[in-house]
This record gives C-alpha cells, structure tokens and sequence, in this order.
C-alpha cells in the first residue's frame, strides 16, 4: 500500500499543478482518471481484507450457510479446546438443531440455543487473540 500512497501523491501533485493544465490537458485528465481508478480499487481491497478477516458468524448464517454455498465452518466450542473445522449437513429446525459432520465422518448436533454460549462457528480460523477478544455470551 506504500507504493499505492506514492502513486496517489505523485499523479495528485501532476493534477493540482497549473503546468500540467496549461500545457496538456490531456495529460491532467489522464492523471485524474488514474488517480480516481487507484483509489476505487484501494478502497475494493479495503473491503476484501475486511471481509477475509475472521469473526464470529451469526447463528442465522449458520442455518443458512448451504444456500449461501458456506459448508464448511471452524466450529469453537467455550471449553478452551482447538476448534474443529466442521461440514454443514443440515438443520433441523422443528428440534432447533445444527447438524455439523466432522473431518472423521462423526455426525455433531449443536443446539440453536447454545449458540454463542457452548459454540459459535467462525469465517475462517482466528489467530488466539482473535478468539480471546470475541466474549462469549
């Protein structure tokens, strides 16, 4: 992102400079339209991190993670153990339950009302700190 800082500088000094206005308009427009592209594409990248950083899914995108085509989950349980990666298979919502296989074939059924409480799934794996920082309920 430095170079990025650089480039935003250096094509902002071009445009605000009288010279470049009175020599080659050209020249200026080129630089604005540069200078707008690269600070909509920091702001996309902006957003690709935030997205991409771990957290806590809600329960609601638990139960609907296989339309949204998220099978697989980091499954935390507040016993302080490692957290499991698990696969989606299913909800069973008339018994408010998640059904979740893990890497050995074993079916688990977690409680909706537990979320947040006995479990929670995350985005993606959280660094130690990233999982002290989210209390539990």
């Amino acid at each position: 992102m430095e170079q990025v800082e650089k480039v935003c500088k250096g094509l902002q000094t071009a445009v605000d400079s009288d010279w470049m206005w009175q020599k080659a308009d050209y020249i200026a427009m080129i630089c604005k339209d540069a200078l707008a592209l690269i600070r909509q594409q920091r702001e996309r990248i902006t957003e690709l991190e935030a997205a991409q950083t771990a957290r806590v899914m809600t329960v609601e995108e638990v139960k609907s993670a296989w339309r949204n085509r998220n099978i697989a989950f980091l499954v935390d349980y507040n016993d302080g153990g490692s957290p499991v990666w698990m696969l989606y298979y299913g909800y069973l919502s008339s018994l408010k339950e998640i059904l979740l296989i893990d890497e050995i074939a074993h079916l688990h059924r977690f409680g909706v009302d537990g979320y947040g409480v006995d479990w929670r799934c995350w985005t993606s794996r959280p660094t130690d700190e990233q999982r002290e920082a989210v209390k539990w309920e």
